[in-house]
């Protein structure tokens, strides 16, 4: 897992170019041949100077955290947040009757990054954890903070909802980008944005839209 500083690092640092190193080290190999040439003081001058220079470079590019570490450290932190979850919601396994859902996005954030795979990353996020039971739908809205890693960092609030007062399941565009919201009585009970740079989010809030509208099918049926 990432610490907070590299996840820092990662959101307000710009990575490096490798060719900054190759650069420094060409420079570096010059100073070699000066020195070779007798010309000690400027070849070492130039020798170190370009020669640290590239050595940080180098160092700073290797260690610059990546976005599979990112996605890693925010996968951990999920799953221990949705431990937190349940055990909040006070329900015992056998109560589920369905496969529950995660449905990832934001509504505010600090820090935004597109990554080299194309992808933006946000921090903080916010997951809402779907439940189903014989007769009420639980849902639990909670903040991942990456940089927040304890599980004394929780932060979130849980609602149950009879399947009968749930009025509208749906994704709708809003600004070049789509939100996902559940409404109880006509209002807005679960809204949240989707990263629609991250596909696998954007599917998984489609198939909750299509499985939490079966269940309201089966169960008013």
């Amino acid at each position: 897992m990432l610490t907070p500083q590299q996840i820092e690092t990662y959101f307000t640092k710009k990575k490096p170019s490798i060719f900054t190193f190759i650069g420094c080290a060409f420079f570096a190999i010059g100073g070699l041949f000066l020195i070779a040439d007798g010309e000690f003081f400027s070849g070492f001058a130039v020798l170190i100077f370009f020669g640290g220079g590239g050595a940080l470079a180098y160092l700073t590019y290797k260690n610059f955290p990546t976005d599979a570490q990112i996605d890693e450290t925010f996968e951990q932190i999920k799953e221990m947040r949705k431990k937190q979850v349940f055990s909040k919601l006070g329900i015992n396994e056998e109560d589920i009757i369905r496969e529950p859902l995660t449905i990832i996005g934001f509504n505010s954030y600090t820090h935004s990054k597109k990554g080299e795979d194309g992808v933006y990353r946000f921090n903080p996020m916010q997951m809402e954890a779907i439940y189903f039971t014989n007769n009420q739908l639980l849902i639990a809205s909670v903040e991942i903070d990456i940089m927040c890693q304890s599980e004394s960092d929780y932060s979130g609030r849980t609602n149950e909802f009879f399947y009968r007062d749930i009025s509208t399941v749906s994704i709708y565009d809003e600004d070049n980008s789509k939100r996902f919201i559940i409404k109880v009585h006509g209002q807005n009970e679960c809204n949240i944005r989707i990263n629609t740079s991250n596909k696998q989010s954007l599917v998984a809030a489609e198939e909750a839209v299509i499985s939490i509208r079966k269940a309201l099918r089966e169960n008013k049926a």
